[in-house]
């Protein structure tokens, strides 16, 4: 502890308890119930712990006493304890008497009244030195504007003068220390610079001309945005600074650039290059937006999808299709929507669709568009919901093929009153009143009508001489023979001649 550091600390009752604390904990020490003194010791459990922290200050090593004089930070000082500390001299003269619970030096009046004779006697002695010890101090004595705030003439309401900017208001680093531990300092906190003084206006500088510990406060504000590539734009979605002129810092760029500046605007939607920005033409073919208006130009995205066309330097590989473009959604819908196809971007997508029925196989790597739900990517007849055909083919996709009555239902035969779906392909069952399937090939359904046809006259196979009426032979009863002619009545009551 510094001598003046402790001539003000605390009151007379703090510091004699703190007084009385230490002396226990010093007979608890000298009784074996303190702590090493080692840089190392056996911790109990027969590791060696690190032992105390070395120290970095002298705040470190202050033990709260005064008598045995401040202590210092010195590692490499012979007298330095484990923590590097060494105690310092008495503070107290020849012919004084160190006094713990004040923590001051008491002169012994009958030895010397003046014993830093400084040429006034202490307060113990009636006299007006309050600080005995201190040979500068005493009342009258030039106070000294010092980092120390050392108390010259014992009055704690007064310290060293500077005002080296003559201003008229003496320099804040000059202080002292009231009875109250206050520090009592002047008030210009910046002494080398006269227009900067607790009376002075605030002005919109970066500096605090007022000294009342704020900068450029309570003066109207603007926000300014960083502009890296200097073309009087600021960066579209950067952070402002909020301040009442142009900021005096740097602005943080992505690419540093030594002509970053700061713009009271935020219309530069590419701050690294100077000729985009708000307010400048449209190029026609740059894949840029140059006047950042949100939009690239119809020559470079015709489908306003907000990429340009491959042509003008841009990703989009197909400019016709605004669901096509880098990085969009693949859809179920037979094309290269994301332009990932190495082979054909933005062009035909197989394994969305080989078949071309609309219908996506249920590993395809796509999602929306058409349905997910074709079992056979190859017939395009083939999908989830289709109509069951009579084909060998399970149409629909539930598992089944040819399931009945949709397969039959897709056998419309001529002249057949049911049909039958076998193995894959249409076959008569019933055939239609009159009707015969009578060449064998079920495929032209009942192709033989069998009331008028004399070679399958009623059933198949069944042949008549003269003819077939109404299913049934109408043959010759009576025969009728005269010169020129010859007649045949049949059965039906028919003449024949």
């Amino acid at each position: 502890m510094t001598h003046a550091t402790s001539a003000r600390h605390g009151s007379t009752e703090a510091r004699a308890l703190r007084a009385a604390l230490v002396s226990a904990c010093l007979a608890l020490l000298a009784c074996g119930g303190g702590g090493a003194t080692d840089a190392g010791h056996d911790a109990g459990d027969g590791a060696v712990d690190a032992g105390p922290a070395v120290c970095i200050g002298d705040t470190d090593c202050d033990d709260g006493l005064f008598c045995n004089g401040p202590e210092r930070c010195a590692p490499d000082d012979s007298t330095a304890d484990a923590m590097g500390c060494a105690h310092g001299d008495d503070p107290c003269l020849d012919g004084q008497t160190c006094d713990e619970a004040t923590a001051r030096c008491r002169t012994t009046c009958e030895i010397r009244g003046d014993a830093d004779r400084d040429g006034h006697d202490s307060i113990d002695c009636d006299g007006d030195d309050c600080d005995d010890a201190d040979p500068n101090r005493y009342p009258g004595k030039t106070e000294v504007c010092d980092v120390a705030k050392h108390d010259e003439d014992c009055d704690p309401t007064t310290f060293g003068i500077r005002d080296v900017d003559m201003d008229g208001y003496p320099d804040a680093t000059c202080c002292n220390i009231d009875a109250s531990d206050a520090d009592v300092c002047g008030t210009d906190c910046q002494d080398a610079m006269p227009g900067v003084h607790p009376t002075e206006s605030e002005s919109c500088n970066g500096i605090d001309d007022d000294c009342d510990g704020m900068i450029d406060q309570d003066l109207p504000v603007s926000p300014y945005y960083a502009d890296c590539d200097a073309d009087g734009f600021g960066a579209t979605g950067s952070t402002p600074v909020m301040a009442c002129d142009l900021p005096r810092m740097s602005p943080s760029c992505t690419a540093p650039s030594p002509w970053a500046t700061w713009a009271t605007n935020e219309s530069d939607c590419l701050d690294t290059n100077g000729s985009v920005h708000a307010g400048t033409s449209e190029d026609a073919c740059n894949g840029i937006d140059d006047n950042c208006d949100g939009v690239l130009s119809p020559v470079e995205d015709a489908d306003r999808d907000g990429f340009a066309s491959v042509r003008c330097g841009g990703t989009d590989c197909d400019d016709t299709l605004a669901t096509i473009y880098p990085g969009a959604p693949e859809l179920c819908d037979g094309r290269d929507d994301d332009c990932s196809s190495a082979t054909d971007p933005g062009g035909e997508e197989v394994t969305e669709d080989a078949d071309h029925d609309h219908h996506s196989p249920a590993t395809a790597a796509c999602m929306e568009g058409w349905a997910k739900d074709d079992c056979d990517d190859v017939e395009s007849s083939v999908y989830g919901g289709a109509t069951e055909l009579c084909d060998g083919l399970d149409n629909d996709c539930n598992g089944m093929v040819d399931d009945e009555p949709m397969a039959s239902a897709d056998c419309p035969l001529d002249h057949v009153d049911v049909s039958v779906c076998s193995a894959g392909a249409c076959a008569v069952d019933t055939c239609a009143s009159g009707w015969g399937d009578c060449d064998g090939d079920e495929t032209n359904g009942c192709e033989q009508d069998v009331l008028s046809d004399v070679r399958d006259c009623g059933v198949c196979g069944a042949s008549c001489l003269l003819a077939c009426l109404t299913g049934g032979c109408d043959e010759a009863v009576e025969i009728t023979t005269n010169t020129g002619y010859t007649c045949i009545r049949r059965a039906s009551g028919r003449m024949m001649c």
